[in-house]
């Protein structure tokens, strides 16, 4: 890759160290997630393996393809480690459904991360990415809080785990997140940010 970063295909490869490079898996999780659309996200978690099964047509081609380019693959990879480092933080924090949301809805955190972030630059080389990093753990914090009311308000008798294998229902909720997160408006610093 022009970044001069290791990237690990086959099973049984060493995998390379965080700052050096990244997994297949890793990769195409990142990628997956930063699509618009969620049920990649979903597929992202529930059955990774899906999205390459064949190479040749999606959902592999819509991840993987000439636009995908080095910058963006990294960047979303390093967006991806952000946010799942700002959920493991927060899960230390959180009991019952709400830590369900924070483990099982991983996926979808992160998908909602891609869609509220500054993303326009992705694949400028002159763009200080570690900007948009610097504010992806107080936007985790933020849709975390509201997918967890969104769970708690529109799904309270459903299974955590079933919920977040449930593409139409993801999708649901991440429009709902969506449009709380717009009358929020950004997230602040302060208390439990960063």
């Amino acid at each position: 890759m022009s970044l001069q970063k290791i990237y690990s295909i086959k099973r049984g490869e060493d995998n390379p160290q965080p700052e050096h490079g990244c997994t297949v898996t890793e990769a195409t999780v990142a990628l997956a997630c930063s699509q618009p659309n969620p049920a990649l996200a979903v597929i992202a978690k529930s059955a990774v393996g899906r999205l390459w099964e064949s190479t040749t047509r999606a959902p592999y081609t819509v991840l993987f393809n000439r636009g995908t380019s080095a910058f963006r693959l990294w960047r979303a990879v390093q967006v991806t480690r952000a946010v799942d480092g700002r959920l493991e933080n927060r899960r230390a924090e959180l009991e019952g459904r709400a830590r369900s949301v924070a483990v099982q809805g991983n996926r979808i955190v992160l998908h909602l991360a891609f869609r509220k972030l500054d993303l326009a630059a992705i694949d400028d080389p002159d763009t200080d990415w570690s900007a948009v990093i610097a504010g992806v753990p107080s936007a985790t914090d933020a849709l975390l809080d509201l997918l967890i009311s969104r769970v708690e308000s529109e799904y309270t008798g459903n299974y955590i785990t079933s919920l977040f294998k449930n593409a139409g229902k993801c999708g649901n909720l991440v429009d709902l997140v969506l449009a709380d997160a717009e009358r929020a408006g950004p997230p602040r610093d302060g208390p439990g940010a960063g």
